[in-house]
């Protein structure tokens, strides 16, 4: 009988030990989570410490409660077994959620690397604003000097806007016209390239005629392109009327244009 009573006093002492074991280790978690930290850290892979003494500890409870539970035949040792029976799986269940939850540490490194991350956005753009603010105060700058100028030639800003509006859209019809008397001007050298008049331009012909566009100021000619693109069409004179027509298309590239004409530099009636 007192060998029962002293199996069944260690298993309870084994059975709080346990418990006692995880709360300890609970608590900790929230106070004070550095060494937890470190241990595991230290071995990843692997159980840690508190891990193994937890589960060694919480194993030793349970067999002891069963084994008394089995010798013991009294009511009060079998309720306090069966007590410390249920107590140490449910600590040991309590240690591995702890194990797969992440250490203070762990979460304080990545909050510390968001936080690096923001910071160096929030520089990112701060710099952009700042550049912004100076780009602005360049843009005021030069609004303050126009409206000074123009206040003294007795106009507003407004009107001077206007103005370069109206320049803006003189210049394009002066454009317009260069080119419409440039394009006028190559059909003419186109037709008078076709010496035997049947509106075919010759191999030979084309060579005069890339010779002569080449030769008028503010037009410059793809020599290879224009060759191959007559050939592919038979060397009809339709063939160089297209080649014309895409030279008003503004809305092409300039990688599919074989004639280009430099505005600047057209003189027409030279041609």
């Amino acid at each position: 009988m007192n060998d029962l009573a002293l199996s069944a006093g260690v298993a309870a002492v084994t059975g709080e030990a346990s418990l006692s074991m995880a709360d300890v280790d609970v608590t900790q978690v929230g106070r004070n989570n550095d060494t937890a930290a470190e241990m595991r850290e230290g071995d990843t892979k692997g159980l840690g410490i508190v891990e193994t003494v937890t589960y060694a500890v919480c194993a030793t409870s349970f067999v002891f409660a069963s084994l008394a539970m089995v010798v013991a035949q009294a009511s009060v040792v079998n309720v306090a077994m069966f007590l410390a029976g249920i107590i140490a799986p449910y600590a040991a269940y309590q240690r591995a959620l702890l194990s797969r939850m992440d250490t203070l540490r762990q979460v304080h490194n990545k909050i510390r690397k968001d936080v690096s991350r923001l910071r160096a956005q929030n520089d990112k753009l701060s710099q952009e604003n700042d550049n912004l603010e100076r780009e602005t105060a360049k843009v005021q700058g030069m609004e303050a000097s126009l409206s000074g100028i123009m206040e003294k030639q007795g106009s507003s800003v407004g009107t001077f806007i206007d103005l370069v509006k109206e320049n803006k859209s003189i210049q394009n019809k002066i454009n317009a016209n260069l080119e419409a008397v440039v394009l006028q001007d190559i059909l003419d050298v186109v037709i008078r390239s076709d010496k035997d008049e049947d509106f075919i331009i010759d191999p030979e012909e084309v060579n005069l005629l890339i010779m002569r566009l080449q030769s008028s100021n503010g037009i410059e000619v793809e020599a290879e392109k224009f060759k191959e693109l007559m050939a592919k069409k038979g060397y009809k004179l339709s063939a160089v009327l297209d080649i014309c027509r895409n030279l008003m298309d503004h809305s092409l590239a300039d990688s599919e244009c074989v004639i280009h004409v430099n505005s600047q530099g057209l003189h027409p009636g030279q041609i």
